[in-house]
This record gives C-alpha cells, sequence and structure tokens, in this order.
C-alpha cells in the first residue's frame, strides 16, 4: 500500500512538473497583440458642421474600422500655419505613420513638418505641393459634374445655368468646367453663370446667390458649397438644383440629382496604398469604379432623361473622357484639340481656365 501510495506522489509530481513546463511554454510565446496602427485625420469643419465634414468623416471612420485602424482626429483646423504644423506635431508624437489632410492649403502650410517627418506618410486632397511622403487623394467628382449638367440643361428652359461656388481654383474649376461641357452637349447655346461666395460655408451669401442668378435667367442652379442651403433656397423659389455630398432631407422633385461621393471607398484604397506601398500611391477615383456618382433622380426627371444620363455614365466607364475633343475657353485659345484629351496632369495641376460658355467676373 506505501509504495503505491510514493508510485501516486510520483506521477503527481511528474504531472505538475509538465503542467508548469506546458503553461512557461503558452506564456514565453504568449506574445501581446501588436498595436494597431494608428492614422491621423485633420478636417477642416467642426465635426456634424456641414455635410462635407460629415460625409468626409463617416468615410474615413468606416474604412478604418474595415482596416482595424486606430483614427485619431483633429478637427475645426483653420488653415493657419501655427495650427496646422501643431495638429501635424500632435499626431507625430501619438505615432501616427499615415496622416490624412482634408484640405488642399493644409499641405502647403504643414510643409516644414511634413519635410521633418519622412518616414510618415502624407496624404492631402486638392494640393499642388510636391514631396518625397506627400501624396494626393480625391475622387473624380468632375465626371459626376459632367453628367449633371447634361441633366441641368435637359431640364432648363433658357439654356442659362447657375452655379455657386465658394472660389475658383483645383477641384471647383474643373467641377465647373465639367459641368459647362456636359450642358453643352444637350445644348450649345447654354451657358453657366457662376456666382462667388468667398467662403464654403456663408449662408446669406448663398441665399443672395439663389436670387441674383434666378433674376438673370439661371432656372436650374448646382453648387459646391459644404452644405444644402442652395438647395433649400431654390427649392423655397420654386427652381430646380442640383445636390452636392448628399440629397437634403428637405428635397422635392425641384432637386433633380444629388453629386455622391463615396468618401469609404477612396480613404479605404488611401490607406490600402498607405501600408502596402505600391508604386502608385495617389488615389483619384471616379465613375469607373463607383466612388463618384450622379443620383437620385427625382420625379421631375423623366426615363427618358435618366436613360441618357444611363448611357453617358456607361461611356465613361468605358473610357470616355470628360475633357476630350476639342475644348475652347473663353478668351477663345484652343486648350485640347479634337482627337485628343487633356492628361490626368494637365486636369489636376495646369486647369485655371474656365470653357466657353462659363460666365463668371474673375
Amino acid at each position: 500500500m506505501e509504495n503505491k501510495k510514493k508510485t501516486l506522489t510520483l506521477y503527481g509530481s511528474i504531472c505538475l512538473l509538465l503542467l508548469a513546463v506546458v503553461i512557461g511554454c503558452v506564456k514565453m510565446f504568449d506574445t501581446p497583440a501588436p498595436e494597431r496602427p494608428k492614422v491621423g485625420f485633420i478636417m477642416r469643419p467642426l465635426l456634424n458642421s456641414s455635410n462635407w465634414g460629415t460625409t468626409q468623416y463617416n468615410g474615413i471612420k468606416l474604412a478604418a474600422d474595415q482596416m482595424g485602424v486606430e483614427l485619431l482626429v483633429k478637427q475645426d483646423v483653420p488653415n493657419n500655419r501655427q495650427e496646422i504644423e501643431q495638429a501635424i506635431q500632435d499626431f507625430v508624437d501619438a505615432g501616427c505613420k499615415v496622416i490624412i489632410m482634408t484640405n488642399g492649403p493644409h499641405a502647403r502650410l504643414g510643409r516644414k513638418k511634413i519635410e521633418a517627418n519622412p518616414k510618415v506618410t502624407f496624404y492631402c486632397s486638392q494640393t499642388d505641393e510636391k514631396l518625397p511622403n506627400l501624396y494626393f487623394y480625391s475622387g473624380r467628382f468632375y465626371e459626376a459634374r459632367y453628367l449633371s449638367g447634361m441633366l441641368a440643361a435637359m431640364k432648363s428652359h433658357t439654356g442659362r445655368l447657375g452655379y455657386i461656388a465658394a472660389m475658383p481654383g483645383g477641384e471647383v474649376t474643373r467641377a465647373i468646367n465639367a459641368f459647362a461641357l456636359g450642358a453643352q452637349t444637350i445644348r450649345q447655346d447654354a451657358v453657366v453663370d457662376v456666382y462667388w461666395t468667398k467662403d464654403w460655408v456663408r449662408e446669406d451669401e448663398e441665399r443672395m446667390g439663389v436670387k441674383v442668378l434666378s433674376a438673370r435667367g439661371a432656372d436650374v442652379i448646382a453648387h459646391q458649397m459644404d452644405r444644402s442651403t442652395v438647395n433649400e433656397m431654390a427649392n423655397d423659389m420654386g427652381v430646380y438644383s442640383i445636390a452636392y455630398h448628399e440629397t437634403p432631407p428637405f428635397a422635392s422633385s425641384l432637386v433633380l440629382a444629388t453629386i455622391r461621393i463615396q468618401w469609404g471607398e477612396i480613404y479605404q484604397e488611401v490607406l490600402r496604398r498607405s501600408f502596402k506601398k505600391p508604386r502608385h500611391r495617389d488615389v483619384w477615383r471616379g465613375i469607373s469604379d463607383g466612388s463618384v456618382s450622379c443620383e437620385n433622380f427625382s420625379y421631375s426627371v423623366s426615363s427618358l432623361e435618366a436613360e441618357r444620363i444611363q448611357q453617358a455614365r456607361i461611356a465613361m466607364r468605358q473610357g470616355r473622357k470628360v475633357f476630350s475633343g476639342e475644348i475652347i475657353d473663353t478668351t477663345g485659345r484652343v486648350r485640347c484639340q479634337r482627337g485628343e484629351s487633356l492628361s490626368d496632369e494637365t486636369i489636376l495641376r495646369s486647369m485655371n481656365w474656365f470653357v466657353k460658355g462659363v460666365i463668371t467676373n474673375l
């Protein structure tokens, strides 16, 4: 009996020893999960203060969640060198390996900090700055603007279209030109009357713009502002309009369509290229991959009109370029020859002119 007890004790000791060895091995290989990569996001507006700010944030948040990225956000960062530099430095200190800036001037104002952090990848929307660690991202919004120009011309009785925007440059100039070219495929005599507000959110001036353009004969009005004030005012005045960012909740049949931007798709591509380091890191997505669209047609748009827009959309997906064929600017200069199309570099960096038919005081 005593020998049996000794044997059991020995077996028990061996089992405990083996268990200790197993636990030790598990702990040795039980390394903590790696930290999620951090991405800094600099916003010009306050979150939920505008359609533009909200759709931008919703897009980056969706992309960050899908890709397992920790998102750090700074809101209401003005176009001020000191504040931009401080925002960048705060993100660098927090360990962000990617910093995204949502406004073109951010890259110019933060240039010194971008140069001082060559191991950090920077993305900026609508920037002309060129640095080894700075890349461009945006959507080809002008493609959807072209389609909306076609629709506007179909619904116009006067051939005079209105366009309300903050200031020229970059995306705004491309968008106005594309809107005019789209309209002129429907009516060769179509003109686009531009009203400048000089700020992205200026509701009194936006309302005034609708009144002024309508008084000058514009019976369809598009806009490129942060909010939907233009659509609201046009709706109240019984004037057709084109929405931007998202369809306003008050939209009636007078809001013909919406320029939609799938920011989640764009930002997912930005993050993928940031961490996987492909050869080409700039991101410029459009109609062909579904990142940009002209959609949510109102009841005022007939099936025949919608079908014509759809045919133009299909042609774009098959390679049809917006800025192709003969294009003449407001001074009479030929900017694109028949049988040719403008390069992305020209569209992105050198379009500081307006096409024939655009009326502007600039």
